[in-house]
């Protein structure tokens, strides 16, 4: 009986032009149980229908399976005849339909995974990713879909950016497979915010506000991004409302799709200025992919083969151009000050230089092994890869230098942005090749080389002409600058990270080069004690304090519970942060070229 209104509506009368549609309606009626009941019905014909579902979703490049959350599979003919279903393989079942031309599959799905890429479900909302909800037909993925989503009488309302259906309540319409998985949905009791912003509408939608967000603030700083987002590309490609999708639920991140985005924050976020900085930064950077990567990608990334990888030396334009032009706009649509700008750029900076991977694999290789790198980390990870987003951002910070100092600031990387999108933005994509010869083009320079150095090779990345561009200072070792300053000495290090997320002192990671991996301490361990000195996680940066460079300490270990002793010279302590800020001797067209970047006015430095 459970079943029995789904079945109504879903094998209501079609008409003619309608055959071919796929339909769906979904309910949340066991959400307790974090289930979605999904009833599902199929054009088929002929002796068999055969379904497949994503085994991944595009933007998070990782093999996720989330066909494994799917229970309770069963099929029937529109006379409610029961069709026998085979699993075979992972993301795949066949229906035997006997001759019916149309199947109805009922199935639920376990929605528990509380991130931007799975689907979520509780009693206070709902996040509906459908590339992990919905099947669609081998050879169909080019047909219509039409979703009717069924609330429960304590939820008020549905938020997607799909067309609605005329005429039919809580019914919305993807004109193929592609559209309907990149189409999130939110379910439940949101705050909205409305914004237009050149003619286009916008919404920023609050899942979890509870008191602490504000919403108003939020999005009009979301407002002043859109504007000079739409600005630099000129146009705006998405129908109607613009979706910011936004749980405030404790976790984190953003994930782009073609006409909204999905993100995760902490409640408190607004409360500190660095944190709302961050998802600021975090808005930017996902509304940036409405044009770079939803309409202006890498050709090895469509049409889209939902059950493979799919390799692309490209993300670092992707993602790592996206990354740098993030705080970019905060400084433009001033909701960022210049020091604030300067304080995310120079985390590029101090992420790829803290990396000792990025001597062992450059952004491009970085990029086509996103699959089993970068997305299945490690304790090597640091020794052996380099993020695409932050060395990218760090490559597109020297790229736009150069076009800007070769054209006199008659082209920038904004240019290149703009006529990459020109050329290439649809079906077709861009090839790395393709892409690099812009900048050559634009610069009327043959840069082919130099930007091949760039992300071709693991050579380091000169910076220095890039910041005496900008009349920038870049101190990478502030922490020790200070202390020497007040005559204090530089602590110890013994060149490893413990366990962050369980505060334990087992071994996250060591670093190659320093004291604890040539001394032979290996990842797991568990540092118990330094000089016979009882180690903590909080405690242990307090005794490396007291030590010094070229010490040699003992340090007692757990080693699969056996007790193991090692001798340890320590280095001087890594640095925590740099610092990058305005030169107190900028000069006139130092400072212009700075302002011309960040879009607004470059005070000089206080003495």
């Amino acid at each position: 009986m459970k079943y029995l209104a789904l079945l109504l509506i879903i094998c209501a009368p079609v008409h003619a032009d309608q055959h071919e549609v796929i339909r769906h309606v979904i309910d949340f009626e066991q959400r307790k149980l974090q289930m979605v009941n999904v009833a599902s019905e199929f054009p088929a014909g002929g002796e068999a229908l055969n379904l497949m579902m994503a085994n991944w979703t595009p933007g998070s490049y990782k093999i996720r399976d989330f066909a494994r959350n799917v229970e309770q599979l069963s099929a029937s003919d529109a006379g409610g005849r029961i069709l026998a279903v085979t699993r075979t393989a992972k993301n795949r079942w066949r229906v035997q339909t006997s001759g019916a031309s149309r199947v109805l599959v009922k199935y639920r799905v376990y929605a528990a995974e509380q991130n931007v890429r799975d689907s979520y479900v509780a009693d206070q909302y709902a996040l509906i990713n459908p590339v992990t909800i919905f099947m669609s037909p081998l050879a169909g993925q080019h047909l219509a879909h039409e979703l009717r989503v069924q609330l429960p009488p304590d939820w008020s309302d549905v938020v997607t950016a799909l067309p609605a259906v005329e005429q039919q309540p809580a019914t919305w319409r993807a004109a193929d497979y592609d559209q309907l998985v990149d189409s999130p949905i939110g379910a439940g009791n949101p705050e909205q915010y409305r914004f237009e912003v050149k003619g286009a509408g916008h919404r920023l939608v609050n899942f979890g506000e509870s008191g602490y967000w504000d919403g108003t603030q939020s999005a009009r700083d979301l407002a002043a991004i859109v504007e000079q987002q739409i600005m630099f590309w000129g146009q705006t490609p998405y129908r109607d409302d613009y979706l910011f999708f936004n749980y405030l639920n404790e976790g984190r991140g953003g994930l782009e799709h073609k006409n909204s985005t999905v993100m995760m924050t902490q409640r408190w976020k607004m409360r500190d200025r660095e944190d709302y900085l961050n998802w600021l930064g975090l808005a930017s950077h996902e509304f940036f992919h409405t044009w770079n990567v939803k309409r202006l990608r890498p050709v090895e990334l469509g049409p889209f083969d939902y059950e493979q990888e799919v390799y692309s030396p490209s993300l670092w334009i992707a993602e790592g151009l996206t990354n740098y032009f993030e705080p970019l706009f905060m400084s433009r649509a001033k909701v960022a000050t210049v020091d604030e700008t300067l304080k995310l750029l120079v985390e590029y900076i101090y992420n790829t230089e803290s990396t000792p991977g990025r001597r062992v694999r450059s952004v491009e290789d970085s990029s086509r092994d996103a699959w089993f790198k970068l997305y299945q980390p490690d304790a090597n990870s640091i020794n052996s890869n380099i993020s695409y987003y932050q060395k990218g951002a760090l490559v597109g910070f020297l790229l736009d230098a150069r076009i800007r100092q070769l054209s006199s600031h008659k082209h920038s990387l904004d240019d290149v942005m703009r006529l990459a999108y020109q050329r290439y933005s649809g079906a077709e994509g861009y090839t790395g090749e393709q892409f690099k010869a812009l900048i050559s083009e634009l610069t009327g320079r043959d840069l082919h080389n130099w930007v091949e150095q760039l992300v071709a090779s693991t050579d380091e990345l000169e910076l220095d002409w890039a910041l005496d561009f900008y009349g920038l200072d870049l101190d990478r070792h502030p922490d020790k600058t200070s202390l020497l300053e007040e005559g204090k000495p530089v602590p110890a290090e013994l060149g490893l990270r413990l366990d962050e997320e369980h505060r334990s002192t087992h071994v996250e990671y060591v670093i190659h080069g320093l004291p604890a991996a040539d001394s032979g301490i290996l990842p797991a361990d568990e540092i118990l004690a330094i000089n016979g000195e009882r180690v903590s996680y909080f405690s242990l940066p307090e005794q490396l304090k007291r030590l010094r460079a070229g010490e040699t300490v003992t340090v007692l270990l757990a080693r699969n519970k056996q007790i193991r002793e090692f001798s340890v010279t320590l280095a001087e302590a890594l640095p925590s942060e740099y610092k990058l800020t305005v030169a107190k001797d900028i000069q006139r067209r130092q400072r212009a070229n700075l302002e011309a970047l960040l879009g607004q006015d470059v005070s000089p430095p206080k003495p």
